[in-house]
């Protein structure tokens, strides 16, 4: 019997896709329970495009957790490219809805995590822990 432990990098970008799942379907549910809080904000987006773009992106995460934890192929593949967009997405949200003074701090520090994930993700223990012949041991 073979021992099928997860690596490191497995849990660690489980995790984020999980909590980025977390963080949007959260964002979307505060939106609907306190609405008459949400318009009150002076630079809010418009309460549908908040909404909809918090339950795109946490539907996105969470399939993309789920692809996770079944070890689909896509998924370690499509990896990357996803996070990047959210980053992208997030930075240009801050940017036009916010008036983020430490936007350049937030840039820098997703780049940070963007690398490290792609160190992950590029391992080739993460590569042969998400191959379809299942020779990961």
């Amino acid at each position: 019997m073979r021992d099928r432990h997860n690596p490191f990098g497995y849990r660690f970008l489980w995790f984020q896709t999980a909590l980025f799942a977390i963080q949007n379907f959260g964002q979307a549910y505060w939106a609907f329970r306190d609405m008459q809080q949400y318009m009150q904000w002076i630079e809010s987006p418009p309460f549908a495009l908040y909404v909809g773009v918090s339950l795109v992106w946490g539907t996105l995460f969470a399939k993309l957790t789920w692809a996770f934890w079944r070890r689909r192929q896509w998924a370690i593949r499509r990896l990357w490219l996803i996070l990047s967009a959210y980053a992208v997405f997030s930075w240009v949200w801050l940017w036009v809805f916010a008036d983020a003074p430490n936007l350049p701090f937030v840039i820098r520090f997703t780049v940070v995590v963007l690398v490290v994930d792609w160190l992950l993700i590029r391992r080739r223990n993460m590569q042969r822990f998400f191959d379809p012949a299942g020779e990961y041991i």
